[in-house]
């Protein structure tokens, strides 16, 4: 799930992509750990303009929050991309 979210200090937003981890190995549910980390090492070593940013990774007990450069179209909208 990605949703919009601002900094308390800057006022800057946001996307906030949360990814779920699978509790076990026969789990259908979540992501496995390790596709997780091998997004996140690839998020921090590109650099490219059709690429998002990753600028923080936070690990909870139950899953993964991405926080990632937001896309404004022209028209206004949000654009997501995950």
């Amino acid at each position: 799930m990605v949703r919009r979210c601002r900094h308390k200090l800057t006022g800057r937003q946001f996307a906030a992509k949360s990814i779920r981890k699978r509790r076990s190995s026969s789990s259908r549910r979540g992501a496995q750990l390790h596709d997780i980390h091998r997004e996140v090492a690839l998020l921090a070593e590109l650099e490219h303009r059709n690429v998002v940013t990753l600028y923080e990774c936070y690990e909870a007990p139950n899953d993964v929050t991405l926080i990632l450069e937001l896309y404004v179209s022209i028209a206004g909208r949000v654009l997501f991309r995950h």
